[in-house]
């Protein structure tokens, strides 16, 4: 698959956690505990994945935007 592809797939997981996450954040006092477990605890681990995920397929352009570049004005 192509890294454009996956990046696509990764941003719209990405989008679903952190909504997801927000939310159960916010109804905390309306959700049972096993629910604002399987949801809140359990979705912090897919969340944290999926930006692993989005940090590697985003490596060429992380490196190439905190590298020091000697320009002209400098």
């Amino acid at each position: 698959m192509k890294r454009q592809t996956l990046l696509k797939i990764t941003n719209g997981v990405l989008a679903a956690l952190m909504t997801t996450q927000a939310a159960s954040g916010l109804l905390h006092a309306r959700l049972s505990a096993d629910t604002f477990e399987l949801v809140h605890e359990h979705g912090a681990y897919l969340l944290i994945a999926a930006v692993v995920v989005h940090v590697v397929l985003n490596r060429a352009w992380i490196r190439s935007a905190f590298s020091r570049h000697k320009t002209q004005a400098d």
